[in-house]
């Protein structure tokens, strides 16, 4: 049990904490309220390398030609690393890859490797009738880092295809929402026959990262007197295999990984777990016909209902926290349909944070430009009304004027409409700088895409999600070692739009 000064310890020691080692919080959370925190497995507890990534294009694309039928040059296909990020959506009629903002703006997109420009996009999608809908069947979100592989092989496969075609190597005009519907089917044939998980549990260390941090985290959270279960998509064998490597024997007491949990439920099929009843399946032997060991079965179930599993814990609502990666499967449903406390881990964050404080000069600089643009409008907008109300007068005032006296308010008016245009001209060279600064810090983000959590100038899709789903986010689960597990995660300030101080581009 963690004592009294060990609290105090955590808290003068957390405004310390590096920034890439942070929580981030939403919504307030007092830590003392969670009596039960449960866990994702794949890119939560499990962090993947990027050679999986590459594992899973190169499998997957392997199989568009021996199975599905493609020609050969598919299997030339390489994988590049960054080339698409979380949070983007495939457009299957059209081929296209693009990035909303929070309003579903669409604000980038390419096709193959072409970025549509500006007017093209907007004539796409930003036009009446053509705009996107989020509902449509044409469009497949990329929630989670499992969906990486799959979009940069649909990306790099519309290219190919178009350039055989052009080419008149094949004579089919692409039909996009068909490419996408074989991308899907490779992987998932990948996940279905077990290659992607034989080829990862045969070199495990190649594929995921091993973190000593990982199990005093869990440690930590038990010392601190939370009940831990693990929720996962994952079958048992596999689960087994991966936790074995990250948790066996890692602290003393703790040889085997089930000892961290109190319960363990595997093949959950979320988001359905959480939407659907179904029975909670009690097993004896994994899916490949292999004993669980006695002491660990009376914990092991199969499928399930949240309901089912909150009677079994003790636990509801608002007394768990749930560690997930997926926006939708993990942080929104449980949040939505079972009122559980939610942590977003985001593995991309800790590049993000690492560019945004390389860069704190260059931001520096737009916050400044941005402050002066609002200045010069505000000036324009005083002259403008100083020329308006000189219109304005009775033609009586200047009736009773002399020649001279009209001449001095004509003069008045040419310095007017003067100072305007100078301070137009400012606008529109302090709008250019700030796109350029903007433009520079995307390209220190993602080449192609920018920021994983802006879109130009406002949230992206992904960002806004965090935002409404996510109480509290980081990058690692360790990083809430760093932490006690007293702590009351509070956000600084609940401002109204009004209340806030911040200068609108």
């Amino acid at each position: 049990m963690v004592g009294r000064w060990d609290q105090l310890r955590f808290e003068a020691q957390s405004d310390k904490i590096e920034y890439t080692n942070r929580v981030f919080i939403n919504r307030n959370m007092k830590m003392t309220k969670i009596t039960h925190m449960g866990f994702d497995m794949d890119h939560t507890l499990a962090v993947y390398t990027d050679r999986a990534q590459k594992l899973a294009f190169d499998l997957a694309r392997d199989n568009l030609v021996s199975i599905l039928g493609y020609p050969k040059q598919v299997k030339e296909l390489e994988f590049e690393y960054d080339q698409v990020i979380r949070g983007l959506v495939i457009d299957k009629r059209r081929g296209n890859l693009i990035k909303l903002d929070t309003h579903k703006y669409v604000e980038m997109a390419y096709h193959g490797d072409r970025e549509l420009e500006r007017e093209e996009r907007k004539e796409v999608y930003n036009k009446p009738g053509e705009a996107y809908r989020p509902s449509d069947d044409n469009y497949s979100y990329l929630d989670t880092l499992f969906c990486l592989p799959e979009a940069y092989l649909y990306r790099k496969l519309v290219g190919l295809m178009d350039d055989l075609h052009e080419a008149k190597v094949v004579k089919k005009r692409p039909d996009y929402k068909k490419l996408y519907k074989d991308v899907r089917s490779a992987i998932d044939g990948i996940h279905r026959d077990g290659s992607m998980k034989k080829h990862i549990s045969d070199n495990i260390p190649l594929y995921i990262e091993k973190d000593p941090l990982l199990p005093k985290t869990l440690l930590h959270f038990l010392q601190g007197q939370k009940r831990l279960f693990l929720l996962t998509n994952s079958e048992y064998y596999y689960t087994n295999i991966v936790l074995s490597y990250l948790l066996n024997g890692e602290v003393p007491g703790y040889d085997n990984w089930q000892d961290y949990f109190d319960f363990i439920v595997v093949s959950a099929r979320k988001p359905a777990f959480f939407l659907k009843e179904a029975p909670l399946e009690k097993i004896e032997e994994d899916e490949h016909g292999k004993e669980i060991p006695h002491e660990v079965r009376n914990k092991v179930f199969r499928g399930g209902y949240f309901k089912n599993l909150e009677q079994q814990i003790g636990a509801f609502g608002e007394n768990i926290l749930y560690f997930g990666d997926h926006t939708f499967g993990d942080i929104l449903k449980s949040k939505q349909t079972c009122g559980w406390r939610t942590a977003m881990v985001i593995l991309e964050l800790e590049d993000e944070l690492k560019t945004l404080e390389g860069q704190r000069e260059v931001r520096d600089r737009l916050e400044l430009l941005k402050g002066s643009l609002q200045e010069i409008r505000d000036d324009i907008m005083m002259l403008e009304n100083q020329i308006t109300h000189l219109r304005n007068r009775k033609i009586d005032y200047y009736e009773d004027l002399d020649y001279e006296e009209l001449k001095d308010i004509d003069a008045e008016m040419l310095t007017l409409r003067s100072m305007i245009e100078e301070n137009e001209q400012k606008a529109t060279d302090c709008l250019k700088e700030i796109k350029d600064l903007e433009d520079r810090l995307d390209q220190c983000y993602n080449t192609d895409w920018g920021c994983l959590f802006k879109s130009r100038r406002r949230k992206s899709r992904l960002g806004d999600q965090v935002e409404d789903f996510a109480c509290v986010y980081t990058s690692r689960i360790t990083n809430f070692s760093y932490y006690p597990t007293t702590k009351y995660f509070r956000i600084s300030h609940d401002l109204m739009a009004h209340e806030r101080q911040e200068f609108m581009v």
